[in-house]
C-alpha cells in the first residue's frame, strides 16, 4: 500500500465516513453539490462527498490504488445498510419489481433501451 493510500484510508475510518451510494474516480456531469472532506497536496489525493446522494468522488489514486480504497470503503458499511446484497434475495423480489415498475411509470423513456 502506498503512504498516500494509507493517509487517505486512514483518514476515512477515523472520521466514520461510509457510502452506500458508491465510489468514483471521476466528476459527476450532473452537478451534483460536492463537498471536499480530504486534500492532501503532497499526495495529490483528493476526496469529494456528495451528501445528497450519499457517494464519493476520489482523485490522485491509481487503479490498484483506488480498488483498494474502494474495498476498504464498502467494507465500512454495517450491514443493515447493505442493500445490495439482498437484492437476489427470494423475499425481496416482488419489492424490486414494484419498485422497478414505478421507476417506469415515472419515467418510462429511461427503460427504452432495455425493452428493444
Amino acid at each position: 500500500m502506498s503512504e498516500k493510500l494509507d493517509k487517505a484510508i486512514e483518514f476515512i475510518k477515523s472520521k466514520g465516513i461510509y457510502v452506500i451510494g458508491g465510489i468514483y474516480g471521476c466528476r459527476n456531469t450532473v452537478g451534483d453539490e460536492m463537498t471536499n472532506i480530504y486534500h492532501d497536496a503532497e499526495g495529490g489525493v483528493d476526496i469529494d462527498i456528495c451528501y445528497n446522494y450519499d457517494y464519493l468522488e476520489v482523485f490522485g489514486l491509481n487503479d490498484e490504488e483506488f480498488k483498494e480504497f474502494s474495498a476498504v470503503c464498502h467494507s465500512l458499511v454495517p450491514d443493515e445498510e447493505r442493500w445490495w446484497e439482498h437484492l437476489n434475495d427470494d423475499e425481496n423480489e416482488d419489492k424490486i419489481e414494484a419498485a422497478l415498475q414505478l421507476c417506469r411509470e415515472i419515467n418510462p423513456d429511461f427503460f427504452k433501451d432495455d425493452e428493444e
